[in-house]
């Protein structure tokens, strides 16, 4: 297991030029995006009272006020924002292509080389990623539809709200479990179809069968990804709280900070592919 962390992380920083590409394409989709969704929120609201006592401070009155004006434009809103959700799918699933490709390869690639097989097998992740997607809406409603509708019965059932609080953190912790698998099992799916020219159906299967041959070493992959995006979240966290950003250098600082939060984060992805293609027979 150690060979692999190590192994994985090697490689990860060899391919450190498709890294950055990665970084500056998601940074321009990002603001893109951003001001896309920006313009649309200033067109609505910026003349709006309501909105501006709402950011300032809370107040019921002012969200019920507020909501029963401006609902057809929040309606509107949520519409708009479903497209830039797509778009930044539809854009990730490129990029993944090009990582997942990237770590299986031990040699080092040129950001010409990553474009050209992402592009290529673009179609076959994106069957594949309507599938898993698929997947994880049924099991995200298998999982909270029934909370859902017995939440308030446990409440009143159990003598405190606390053991209440305990069953709901049981469900999302099996839930993350169960998500954590499908994306495990999403990447080794993929890297299936990289190594062979198969049907999907068949790449599923396959990669199932490398997840299961070696769930113990995926999953100690995972909680590690997850660890240590926890501690660099708890790091920057306690920076900002600790700093705060109440000047224009520290708002750079920090802005510059969470620049290196997102490339560590791009890293971090690429280290997983890395080592879960490590598990796989023909990348040993």
């Amino acid at each position: 297991m150690k060979e692999i962390i190590l192994k994985s992380c090697k490689s990860t920083m060899k391919q450190w030029r498709i890294l950055i590409w990665v970084y500056f394409i998601q940074l321009a989709v990002a603001l893109f995006l951003g001001i896309q969704y920006h313009d649309i929120l200033q067109d609505r609201f910026s003349y709006s009272l309501d909105f501006r006592k709402l950011i300032l401070h809370y107040d019921h009155t002012i969200i019920n006020d507020f909501l029963n004006t401006h609902w057809p434009s929040i309606t509107n809103l949520f519409n708009q924002l479903k497209y830039l959700i797509l778009i930044w799918l539809l854009i990730s699933i490129f990029l993944d292509g090009g990582l997942v490709f990237a770590a299986t390869q031990k040699e080092l690639l040129t950001v010409k080389q990553v474009y050209k097989k992402a592009s290529t097998y673009y179609f076959s992740f994106l069957k594949m990623a309507i599938i898993y997607l698929t997947i994880a809406a049924i099991w995200t409603s298998l999982v909270f539809f029934p909370l859902a509708l017995k939440l308030e019965a446990c409440i009143r059932y159990f003598s405190s709200e606390k053991y209440a609080l305990w069953l709901i953190a049981l469900i999302i912790i099996i839930w993350i479990k169960g998500m954590a698998i499908l994306f495990a099992w999403s990447i080794s799916s993929r890297i299936i179809k990289l190594e062979q020219d198969v049907s999907i159906f068949q790449n599923l299967k396959s990669g199932w069968i490398v997840l299961i041959n070696n769930k113990t070493k995926t999953i100690l992959i995972l909680v590690l990804l997850i660890f240590i995006h926890l501690m660099l979240l708890y790091v920057y966290l306690t920076l900002e709280s600790s700093s705060g950003m109440t000047s224009p250098l520290l708002v750079f600082i920090f802005f510059i900070l969470q620049q290196c939060f997102v490339f560590v984060r791009i890293g971090l992805r690429q280290s997983v592919y890395t080592g879960i293609a490590l598990l796989h027979p023909s990348k040993r």
